[in-house]
């Protein structure tokens, strides 16, 4: 009864003062405005009914961005993700399959999954996400990439880009890796030394002629493509489980005698013609691998124990010359392999 007096009171106050009743209607509370002028990154807001006026008018309320923290939009078409940078409670943003030249996280501080692959992005700046631990950027002409402050980074995929190196020597807790670039150019050397708890790695497209995996004992997926390595030696990775080794022109020797062979379920070599053997645990397990489908190789390479004793090695400083003695003309070949001159004589 006292609260009805009271506003009944309040009312003929009002009204002797002059003021009319709808002048002091309630409101709702002011937006305060972000810029999305993308009407494509927009219209997947509203979609999602995370831009609550409901209306494609090239904005969203701050409040709204700033509730959400899972963005998904990929293949939407967008081209232009301005406005982002006040969604600061962000921790997943999956933006692939789209049309995106540039992108700012500066102010995203709390991203912890990041994937924007098959973009137009040449650059992206992460220095300010530091707990971030998943990013794919895959199939992004991208030339450059520091990851040197992302010091959580548990999985990075960067195949098919513009890169030439990749620093990765902070990135301790590393135990993804994915990276590559096609065309002429690509990686010349790749650093894993610091990644001893890497467990998969790609490298697809690259111009290095060496990789040292000597460090990264804990590798279970192995996946080298169209590079130059030329040797891969892997007796001491005793949890390979899954290896692809194709298209490597100058790969020639191939060591995978671990002591754990029969954990390999998953073994591809192809495309590699300098290749002419594969140092084994076990020949006649090897071959009933192949057998059943689960291993493969090339047609002129084999299995063996004992490679170098088959193939130890492509010779270098070759050089030949003829000559005559008498009625007989002969060759003269002279070569080096494992640091050992050798001369071999031909008649003709």
């Amino acid at each position: 009864m006292k609260t009805f007096l009271l506003l009944f009171a309040c009312f003929v106050s009002l009204h002797a003062s002059g003021l009319e009743t709808e002048d002091v209607s309630l409101t709702p509370l002011m937006c305060d405005p972000v810029a999305i002028p993308d009407p494509n990154f927009e219209q997947v807001l509203l979609d999602q009914n995370k831009d609550t006026d409901g209306v494609l008018n090239g904005q969203i309320c701050r409040s709204d961005a700033e509730s959400i923290t899972t963005l998904s939009l990929r293949n939407k078409n967008i081209s232009d993700l301005t406005g982002i940078e006040a969604f600061i409670n962000l921790t997943t943003l999956r933006c692939g399959q789209n049309n995106l030249t540039s992108l700012n996280l500066q102010q995203n501080v709390f991203l912890i999954d990041l994937s924007c692959d098959i973009n137009k992005l040449t650059s992206l700046d992460v220095s300010n996400n530091l707990v971030l631990r998943n990013l794919g950027l895959s199939g992004n002409p991208i030339t450059n990439l520091n990851v040197n402050n992302n010091l959580e980074l548990e999985q990075l995929t960067c195949k098919i880009t513009g890169l030439t190196s990749l620093d990765v020597r902070n990135n301790i807790k590393l135990k993804q890796l994915s990276v590559g670039s096609l065309g002429s150019a690509g990686l010349s050397t790749l650093d894993l030394s610091n990644n001893d708890l890497l467990e998969s790695l790609e490298v697809a497209g690259a111009i290095m002629q060496e990789l040292d995996l000597t460090n990264n004992l804990n590798l279970e997926t192995l996946d080298i493509n169209f590079t130059n390595i030329e040797s891969l030696d892997l007796k001491n990775h005793i949890k390979l489980g899954q290896m692809r080794i194709y298209s490597n022109k100058e790969l020639y020797n191939l060591d995978v005698r671990n002591g754990t062979n029969i954990n390999i379920g998953f073994f591809r070599t192809y495309n590699l013609p300098n290749l002419f053997c594969i140092g084994v645990d076990d020949v006649t397990f090897a071959n009933s691998q192949e057998a059943s489908g689960a291993w493969s190789k090339d047609n002129q390479a084999t299995y063996s124990i004992d490679c170098q004793s088959l193939y130890p090695g492509p010779a270098i400083n070759l050089s030949c010359i003829t000559y005559a003695f008498g009625p007989s003309a002969f060759l003269a070949m002279s070569w080096e392999f494992n640091g050992s001159p050798n001369i071999d004589n031909y008649e003709v």
